[in-house]
């Protein structure tokens, strides 16, 4: 038995954190916040961006005035001397070009900059437990920190099942099929449900293998997780195993062999 639902929030590259807000074990709701990063040397890349935008927008008015003067001059100018203008001109326009581009791709970087300042405070975009936290040796964002997950969050009261089955019976089972839930403690306890979701991405690799009972014919098979939405999840427990039967019918005992 497992979460319905789990967040995993991950560091952004190259971001540290300063604080964290919450504790493992801790209940949160829908905007709470979870952690907070160091932006002291953030805020300093941006005054550095903006230093440089600006001494880019300079050198445009430079570079504009610097052709208005070459126009102006090629009007009054000899024949002999129309060609030289014109490609003055044409190499200052060119010039004018690329430190504009630069300007617009510099204040595309001041922009998200200054959105990671913004967003310097992650809160949770869903209510849960706060299952793992890693340390705070773990704490710096990096070449990794996009495949880490830094806060793990379980989501609350719903639940479902997760089971497997190997891939020469897979064809047991399909999505929406009704499935009966049971306990291992008590067999008279059951709840109903249906398979909602089988990974077919994602194998486990099960060391058992088949074939003719030759060791050379033995094979590797793998398992595939499927997971199972309940109707009701009451009187179920996170982590708890159970048994998972195909078929909502809950037999009633007998004696004898059937």
């Amino acid at each position: 038995v497992e979460p319905q639902k789990t967040l995993e929030i991950q560091l952004q590259e190259g971001m540290t954190v300063a604080e964290v807000l919450v504790e493992e074990g801790q209940t949160v709701k829908e905007g709470d916040p979870l952690f907070r990063y160091d932006t002291a040397e953030t805020t300093m890349n941006l005054e550095q961006q903006k230093l440089e935008l600006e001494k880019l927008n300079n050198t445009i008015e430079s570079q504009r005035q610097k052709i208005a003067e070459l126009e102006k001059e090629k009007q009054n100018a000899s024949e002999d001397m129309q060609l030289q203008y014109t490609m003055e001109i044409q190499e200052s326009t060119a010039s004018l070009k690329q430190t504009e581009y630069d300007a617009k791709v510099k204040s595309m970087e001041i922009e998200k900059t200054q959105a990671s300042i913004d967003q310097a405070i992650v809160t949770s975009t869903m209510a849960g437990v706060v299952q793992s936290i890693q340390s705070s040796t773990e704490q710096m964002g990096g070449e990794n920190a996009s495949q880490q997950s830094f806060i793990t969050i379980l989501a609350q009261g719903e639940y479902r099942v997760k089971g497997t089955i190997n891939e020469q019976n897979m064809y047991q089972i399909s999505t929406d099929m009704p499935v009966l839930i049971r306990s291992r403690v008590q067999e008279d306890q059951v709840w109903t449900g249906h398979i909602s979701e089988i990974d077919t991405q994602s194998p486990v690799q099960n060391q058992s293998g088949y074939g003719n009972g030759n060791t050379d014919a033995m094979q590797q098979s793998s398992d595939y997780p499927f997971y199972v939405t309940l109707d009701s999840y009451d009187g179920l427990m996170l982590g708890q195993h159970v048994y998972i039967e195909i078929g909502q019918t809950s037999t009633p005992h007998t004696e004898g062999v059937w």
